[in-house]
């Protein structure tokens, strides 16, 4: 119960008055609190700003008496007002109920029992830090599922005599003064004449923001609500709200009933989704840096698994790769931001604020706003997590979970910086941004409220308890624009893969072992200008030498190199013992001609190599021939190995260029 709107005092009223309820008793009796304490008769006022009675005459307060701070206090004054609303439902259950209490606190049947036991449970079901409309709720709630909402009008019309009706709007339970009373309940408490006559207004017809807001403007007092999105999804909410998931158009309908028939109609909406950003998946050696690359027509935003932002530029670096990383990409088209609030800490007395105060700036807007980024001055380096809440906070308390509209938990570097926040304010209304033990430095003095973005947003005070008028908290600077209309998200993924090989050595050729992990294509370059896609490879040097073999995977994306030895060439028999070979003349210096024993039986390739090793040129020896002619004058003086290669046998021959 920390809430400025909180009800303690009215609570502890009611109870004393449901303990000594008499039979006999009646609904517009004067019952004062603590007229022995104020010397009073006990048909006094007693302490509070009125004497309990359903009687008009003796207590005429309703809920917008909570903005009047000079006349209400708080907490006292302000649980008598919920305690007022209390009461009028407590008689109003008694007459439902034979209209006399019921004495028998604990097995009676009385109106005053169903009361008892709407309020204790209601106690159980309310939220932390409630706003008396939140009060009013959990009272709806405990009879929907005790008595399947048997009192549910009863309740409304109850409340709603005292100014909590169908309409009310309770602001922040952290602010006194920012009610709404109304006086009506909700439409399945009135009762119809004729059928409803349906219409409904959405927040746009044509659109890249995919949640569309709907608005119920049906008349004639519908009582129940069937939407259907047009994209196969429905609702029963009187004035749903939709996310629609790709783009299109969609055709919406709305049926209303009541008692007396039905009606429908529908409207178009269009959804128009920028274009997914363009980016692959991405594969690098296990322990190095990726970068993923991703192209779009705006600015490129990514998200981790967790769907928080993380990064926003075209190229997201992920260091020291080690295990699969998944990220979402998405683009953000938006329009130019504004700036909004003090530009930066000089304008007053400042210092590092470290507390467990809740630091915020209120604000109104009169439209939905992206608050994309702001200036701050940190003391430390870590995380911070801010919140931005519905209505204002005027006394310095977190926001309880109910009051969360968006937040976001920024890694911080000592000092100032300018952070993204890229909170969504989702319509108009009243709102607050802060946070806790930030470690930020505020103003105490030198505020000049209100900062105002015409048509868009006003910062009109601080959650400071005193002088909230020249307090001013942590956010500097604020960028603000229209929501940016978003892409789906696109799926990446940055996998570590290892590139590694084994070999074993005969004469000159080599068995190649793929020992790679996650490998899905292979490029061998043998160091002698020749290469194989296979993946465990065989292949024969034509010329002894140290050769430096390069494994490539995955397009590129890991590479490993490893040499290899030969010491010498020969022949390697596959088949038979084959022709034979010479080189004739041998030494030569123009030309040199190859003669086998024996008419080839195959197409033979010719390789000529340097005595490194190194491939400088090729022939076809064609089948049926038993002589190649090969000319040498583009050869310095040197040594030289001759291969001949053919599906059934090898052959090296050594050559000498004078």
């Amino acid at each position: 119960l920390g809430s400025a709107e909180q009800m303690g005092e009215g609570w502890s009223d009611w109870f004393g008055l449901m303990l000594t309820i008499e039979p006999g008793d009646r609904r517009t009796d004067v019952r004062g609190i603590g007229t022995f304490a104020a010397g009073q008769p006990t048909t006094g006022r007693g302490i509070r700003p009125a004497a309990y009675s359903t009687d008009f005459s003796v207590n005429n307060f309703t809920y917008g008496a909570s903005n009047n701070a000079g006349q209400i206090s708080q907490p006292h004054g302000l649980g008598f007002l919920y305690a007022t609303a209390l009461w009028d439902m407590t008689w109003d259950l008694i007459d439902f109920y034979g209209g006399t209490p019921d004495p028998d606190l604990y097995n009676g049947t009385g109106g005053n029992n169903i009361a008892m036991q709407l309020v204790i449970e209601s106690l159980k079901l309310m939220r932390c830090n409630p706003g008396m409309l939140d009060g009013r709720d959990a009272v709806l709630q405990a009879d929907s599922l005790l008595y399947n909402g048997t009192h549910q009008c009863l309740i409304w019309e109850a409340f709603a005599r005292r100014g909590f009706g169908f309409s009310a709007d309770q602001g922040s339970p952290n602010s006194r003064t920012d009610q709404v009373e109304a006086f009506d309940v909700p439409p399945i408490c009135q009762t119809p004449q004729v059928p409803p006559v349906a219409a409904f207004a959405p927040s746009a017809t044509n659109t890249c923001i995919t949640t569309v807001s709907f608005t119920d403007n049906s008349t004639d007092i519908p009582q129940s609500w069937f939407w259907r999105f047009g994209d196969g999804r429905t609702s029963t909410a009187q004035n749903p709200t939709h996310t629609y998931q790709q783009s299109g158009t969609f055709t919406v309908t709305l049926v209303v009933s009541n008692a007396q028939g039905q009606d429908s109609t529908t409207r178009q909406v269009t959804i128009t989704l920028p274009p997914a950003p363009s980016v692959s998946d991405v594969e690098v050696c296990a322990g190095d840096t990726a970068l993923v690359v991703a192209a779009a027509s705006g600015e490129v935003r990514w998200r981790n698994i967790a769907n928080n932002v993380i990064f926003q530029g075209d190229t997201l670096v992920v260091a020291n790769t080690g295990s699969i990383q998944t990220y979402y990409v998405e683009n953000v088209v938006a329009t130019a931001p504004q700036s909004i609030g003090a530009a930066n800490p000089n304008i007053g007395a400042s210092a590092v604020h470290s507390s467990a105060y809740h630091g915020a700036l209120n604000f109104t807007t009169t439209r939905p706003v992206e608050i994309i980024s702001t200036y701050v001055e940190a003391d430390g380096a870590g995380p911070r997590t801010f919140y931005l809440a519905s209505g204002s906070n005027t006394n310095g308390t977190p926001p309880g979970p109910a009051d969360i509209v968006d937040q976001v938990t920024v890694n911080l570097v000592d000092g100032g910086q300018r952070v993204q926040l890229n909170l969504q304010v989702p319509g108009p209304g009243s709102y607050n941004l802060g946070g806790n033990q930030v470690d930020l430095v505020r103003n105490s003095a030198g505020a000049n409220y209100p900062y105002v973005v015409s048509n868009y947003m006003s910062i009109n005070s601080s959650s400071a308890t005193t002088n909230p008028a020249t307090f001013y908290y942590y956010f500097y600077d604020l960028d603000i624009r229209d929501p940016a209309c978003v892409s789906a998200l696109d799926t990446v993924k940055v996998t570590p893969v290892v590139s590694n090989f084994t070999f074993n050595t005969t004469n000159a050729t080599v068995a190649f072992t793929d020992a790679s992990v996650d490998a899905t294509s292979w490029f061998w370059d043998f160091g002698d200008s020749r290469n194989s896609t296979a993946q465990n490879p065989t292949h024969t040097y034509g010329a002894p030498g140290t050769y430096t073999v390069t494994l490539s995977i995955n397009g590129g994306a890991c590479v490993q190199t490893q040499t290899v030895t030969i010491n010498a060439v020969g022949v390697n028999q596959l088949d038979g013992d084959g022709p034979t070979v010479q080189l004739l003349p041998n030494p030569a210096k123009d030309q040199t001609a190859l003669l086998l024993s024996q008419a080839a039986e195959e197409d033979l390739m010719v390789e000529v190599h340097d005595a490194a090793g190194q491939l400088l040129f090729e022939r076809n020896f064609p089948k049926g021939l038993v002589r190649l002619d090969l000319p040498l004058q583009s050869l310095p003086a040197g040594v030289y190995w001759i291969s001949l290669q053919g599906n059934a046998f090898t052959k090296t021959e050594k050559l000498v260029v004078e």
